[in-house]
């Protein structure tokens, strides 16, 4: 999935998620939001879609013992799914339902992800910015024991032929105009 259409489903999960809720803050109910069918369906498309590669991935960390983020994360959206499942097919048994909690914690964590990835992105491109910055020469100081600092005679070489140990004279950058 790439970036954005991670970033809109993530908005559009959280949004959808969060407005059936809005009664608790005295707005006014709006039923279909309120429709327990219609969080159960926002639930089971939210795992079997966006949800989907972060629930196989942890179950292959849980199956090789080598469980990780997704594997956590599956096991509490698959807990609250499932739980809601029962509750909704058993209401005898009083229990809540909580097909939110999937939802919004899936929509949270592919925000978190798509908001790391374009932080990455710019990181990758302000660390090639600054390996352009590198000179492509440098001026090795031929002898480095005269006593003089300066007139000391330098040679330029390419920079990549620098080793550990050398002299080194630097020079205030140039600037073009």
């Amino acid at each position: 999935m790439n970036s954005r259409w991670q970033l809109v489903t993530a908005g559009m999960l959280l949004l959808l998620s969060s407005l059936g809720h809005l009664n608790h803050w005295g707005s006014p109910v709006i039923p279909i939001l309120h429709n327990i069918w219609l969080h159960c369906g926002l639930a089971t498309a939210t795992l079997l879609i966006p949800g989907r590669p972060i629930l196989l991935d942890g179950w292959r960390g849980l199956r090789r013992n080598a469980p990780n983020m997704n594997t956590l994360v599956a096991l509490g959206t698959l807990t609250a799914y499932i739980t809601s499942l029962i509750a909704l097919v058993f209401p005898q048994l009083g229990w809540e339902c909580f097909f939110d909690e999937p939802v919004m914690l899936l929509g949270f964590i592919l925000l978190g992800r798509t908001l790391e990835q374009q932080a990455r992105g710019k990181a990758a491109v302000a660390f090639k910015q600054l390996l352009a910055l590198q000179p492509q020469v440098a001026r090795l100081i031929a002898d480095p024991q005269k006593s003089a600092v300066f007139g000391r005679e330098s040679v330029e070489i390419p920079a990549d032929r620098v080793r550990v140990g050398e002299w080194l004279q630097v020079l205030p950058e140039r600037k073009s105009c």
